[in-house]
């Protein structure tokens, strides 16, 4: 089985826990890929994450996707070059988060606006043994060590934690980086497409 959905993930979890004593945390296993994309929502903020939406406005007020974390961009739908800024800015564009909902303050409220923004990592479905997302597609490694770090904070003296977490901490900055290069070689061509030779 490839580690590439839940199944394949759960069955790797199980070979890397070789003692008789981790069938208990076996059992926990759907706990802890929980846990793992819980931080990761929290930590991460790649390419992979960012979703565009128009949002609805109703007297300026909107209410943000399920999956909102934080936000990239946002924008005039009908003027895309005015962009919101947080609080009350000078330029008389404005926006605060409050709870699930946005609000925009500007000259004109408009009906709509553009919304670019980081969204939660789809989560792995326990019931659904082919479930998968693109960071389990991608980055096998952060799913595969960061589980079996959340299997194991509580055993400090397991000398499998000091393989583990290094392991993970490693594949999450690796993750980062190639983002990180992927996003600045986005923008090269970007810049480089108005331009003829």
């Amino acid at each position: 089985m490839t580690l590439k959905t839940y199944a394949g993930l759960e069955e790797s979890v199980k070979r890397w826990l070789w003692r008789q004593e981790d069938l208990d945390v076996a059992n926990r296993i759907p706990d802890y890929i929980s846990l793992l994309e819980e931080q990761m929502n929290s930590r991460l903020r790649v390419r992979h994450m960012r979703k565009r939406v128009t949002l609805p406005l109703v007297e300026g007020v909107g209410t943000l996707p399920a999956d909102y974390l934080s936000y990239q961009r946002i924008s005039d739908v009908k003027s895309p070059r005015v962009e919101f800024l947080p609080g009350y800015p000078e330029n008389g564009y404005g926006f605060e988060i409050d709870g699930d909902e946005i609000r925009v303050n500007s000259p004109a409220v408009p009906s709509q606006i553009d919304l670019v923004y980081y969204g939660e990592i789809p989560a792995l479905d326990p019931a659904d043994p082919n479930s998968t997302n693109w960071l389990l597609q991608k980055y096998r490694s952060v799913y595969l060590f960061g589980v079996l770090t959340e299997a194991f904070p509580q055993e400090r003296e397991d000398p499998r934690l000091m393989v583990f977490g290094p392991k993970f901490e490693a594949a999450v900055s690796r993750l980062e980086r190639q983002d990180e290069l992927a996003q600045r070689a986005q923008m090269g061509r970007r810049r480089n497409s108005g331009h003829t030779p």
